[in-house]
């Protein structure tokens, strides 16, 4: 994966489809980016290449405010929290 343009990808977890993006490099250090609320993932999409020269860069969308994850029992999950 090009590392100078953040590219997302879905993958399943326990039935719900996750958005992430990840530069793929084998790279020191891996940096874990948490997503701040209420954005999604492409909050980072402006510092992404200046971090990318860091290291290794993972980014996750929460699935409780992704907007793309759509499970039916999400909706009761959303309203115990």
């Amino acid at each position: 994966m090009n590392s100078a343009t953040m590219q997302t990808r879905t993958r399943p977890v326990d039935g719900l489809q996750i958005r992430y993006a990840d530069t793929g490099a084998a790279a020191e250090p891996v940096i874990l980016l948490t997503i701040p609320w209420p954005e999604s993932l492409l909050a980072f999409r402006r510092v992404w290449p200046a971090l990318a020269a860091t290291g290794r860069l993972v980014a996750i969308d929460l699935r409780h405010i992704a907007p793309h994850a759509s499970v039916g029992h999400v909706a009761i999950e959303q309203a115990r929290c």
